[in-house]
C-alpha cells in the first residue's frame, strides 16, 4: 500500500476508535433526496443515536423540485403527494441544531 494510502487508513481507523471510546458523542445522519445531482435536494432525513435511538426520522418537502424523478423514487419509494405537508429543510433546522448539540 502507498504510504499515503496507508496514512490515510490509519487515520481512518483513528477515528473510528475514538467514536467507540465516546459512544455518547456522535451520531449517524442519512438523507434520502429527488436524485442523484448537485441540485438535487433532501427529501427524507434521519438521524440516529450511536445507541441505535432514532432521535429525529422526517420527510422534507424540497422547495425547488416539483417532481422527484421515478428512478429516484423506485430508489427511495417517496412521492411529492406524500411530501406536500413535509416541513421544509430551513423549517428543520432549529430541531436538527437541537439534536446535533455536541454531537459528531
Amino acid at each position: 500500500m502507498p504510504p499515503d494510502k496507508q496514512e490515510d487508513r490509519n487515520k481512518a481507523i483513528d477515528w473510528a476508535r475514538n467514536l467507540t471510546t465516546r459512544p455518547d458523542e456522535w451520531v449517524v445522519w442519512a438523507t434520502e433526496k429527488t436524485g442523484e445531482g448537485k441540485t438535487d435536494e433532501m427529501v427524507q432525513l434521519a438521524v440516529t443515536a450511536s445507541d441505535g435511538t432514532t432521535l429525529l426520522n422526517t420527510l422534507v418537502r424540497p422547495l425547488r423540485r416539483k417532481k422527484i424523478p421515478a428512478d429516484a423514487t423506485a430508489r427511495h419509494g417517496i412521492t411529492m403527494d406524500e411530501l406536500s405537508d413535509a416541513p421544509s429543510y430551513a423549517d428543520l433546522v432549529p430541531r436538527l441544531s437541537e439534536v446535533l448539540k455536541g454531537k459528531k
